[in-house]
């Protein structure tokens, strides 16, 4: 039977900045040729994965948290946040002095206060993977201020305080899925999460690509190591949380494999390769 494969990119593939393991493409190349598919399934949108990724030969993906899905080239799904509910997110952070992204497909746009120099002086392994991300995209990001109504397929968030963090739970608008990552700056600072519209997220969106391929939830494997790929280990039949995954998301899934920056990805996978090839076979 055809199983499908869901890998998140930050913190699962590989941390912001590095790029996969010549093990981990081999390992996805393996199940390929067996007849699964791998999909990436990353809270990124499609403009902002890194090159490295991208040339993987991927089955399709999930990106923007569920708001877009592919099914090899095919577009089966694409949801961006209504714009009466995007003015009414954006109200409560401004009110409640949030420093945000709109994530759109190519582009995104930062408002209210400017914390990535502050994130930028913590030591890079005090830092949630999902931190890394919103600094390693940073100088790709525009003022606010030249947003010009593009789609946003969800918005990102960055608090100071838990003051600011039991605001926004208490004021988040209808028809939203707010998502905080449990993991926060070592400095204990930092509350950050992320708002998408309630039809956008990456279990449902798996759940999408079982209909298109004739398949069920019983079929999936997938992996990440954040709360927004709590939906997804879920839903999968088999859910896995890296070993750098924090507590609450180990708790969700099924296993738990090793780290991210100890192929622990690539080491999972290859228990789903049936024969696998003699370790003097060529690894690139």
């Amino acid at each position: 039977m055809v199983k499908l494969f869901f890998l998140d990119i930050d913190g699962t593939i590989a941390m912001p900045g590095s790029d996969p393991t010549p093990t981990l493409r081999r390992a996805i190349k393996l199940l390929q040729a067996q007849g699964d598919k791998v999909f990436l399934c990353t809270g990124r949108s499609t403009g902002f994965v890194p090159e490295a990724v991208q040339a993987i030969p991927w089955d399709g993906g999930v990106y923007s948290a569920g708001g877009y899905v592919l099914a090899g080239k095919n577009e089966i799904f694409r949801c961006f946040m209504p714009p009466k509910t995007l003015d009414a997110v954006t109200a409560v952070l401004d009110q409640i002095g949030a420093s945000y992204t709109l994530e759109c497909e190519k582009e995104g746009f930062r408002a209210g206060e400017d914390l990535i120099p502050m994130l930028e002086s913590l030591k890079k392994e005090q830092l949630h993977s999902e931190l890394q991300r919103l600094i390693s995209m940073n100088n790709r990001k525009l003022p606010v201020e030249q947003y010009k109504g593009e789609p946003v397929f969800k918005v990102s968030f960055i608090l100071r305080s838990e003051e600011q963090a039991k605001r926004l739970q208490a004021l988040q608008p209808e028809n939203t899925d707010l998502v905080f990552f449990d993991n926060f700056a070592a400095s204990g600072l930092i509350f950050f999460g992320e708002i998408s519209d309630t039809e956008n997220n990456k279990g449902k969106s798996m759940l999408r690509l079982c209909a298109y391929y004739g398949l069920t939830a019983a079929d999936c494997v997938a992996f990440g190591d954040s709360m927004n790929d709590a939906a997804v280990i879920r839903a999968a039949g088999e859910g896995w949380a890296m070993g750098n995954a924090s507590p609450k998301v180990k708790a969700i899934a099924d296993k738990v494999c090793g780290n991210c920056t100890e192929d622990g990805l690539a080491i999972a996978l290859m228990t789903y390769v049936k024969n696998p090839p003699d370790c003097g076979e060529n690894r690139t």
